[in-house]
């Protein structure tokens, strides 16, 4: 896709890749109901 081909040109491909897979684990926390949060901006 033309995202796959900006990415490898910039040299981010592996850095995208990370973030997407993250987001699983993301999901998976919220669900098993984490609730401390380490990206919540909230005080």
């Amino acid at each position: 896709t033309k995202l796959d081909e900006i990415l490898i040109r910039q040299n981010r491909e592996s850095l995208a890749k990370a973030c997407i897979a993250f987001l699983q684990h993301r999901v998976d926390l919220d669900l098993a109901g984490f609730e401390n949060d380490i990206f919540s901006h909230s005080s």
